[in-house]
């Protein structure tokens, strides 16, 4: 019994040891997955505004979204994912040059300003806004 109870005591240590260590490696892995997800998109805008028309509402496979980039094999659309468990959309900003990437149950403003941060010149970190766990990325085309 007095084993037992050391063997918990020595495992519950090691685990409390190590366990700062791979919280910040998990929260990075989050991170690095969402700023993937947010320039797979980005990168396929482009030629998702030429194939249709010329546009991103309407056209001829009709407004941007991951479904409409999947149809058009222009992405996987089962390999773009929000790491947080929310939602992950696309869709036309109000000017038409530009789209909108949202993610929602972003954790904090520091995890978007982190995912901000990694995607660098990726997006413009003026059109980058985060209210109530929604985190959304204007790409330009």
């Amino acid at each position: 019994m007095i084993e037992m109870i050391l063997v918990l005591a020595v495992v519950g240590t090691l685990i409390l040891m190590f366990l700062p260590q791979i919280i910040p490696a998990v929260a990075n892995s989050s991170i690095t997955t969402a700023a993937g997800s947010i320039k797979s998109v980005q990168n396929v805008s482009p030629q998702y505004y030429q194939q249709n028309g010329n546009t991103f509402t309407g056209g001829t496979t009709g407004s941007i979204s991951i479904a409409n980039l999947g149809t058009l094999k222009l992405i996987n659309a089962t390999a773009v994912t929000n790491p947080f468990g929310g939602a992950i959309t696309v869709a036309p900003d109000a000017d038409g040059t530009h789209v909108d990437v949202t993610l929602t149950n972003v954790p904090s403003a520091a995890v978007g300003t982190q995912i901000t941060t990694a995607l660098g010149n990726a997006v413009n970190s003026a059109n980058v806004t985060y209210t109530a766990a929604t985190k959304t990325y204007m790409a330009p085309v």
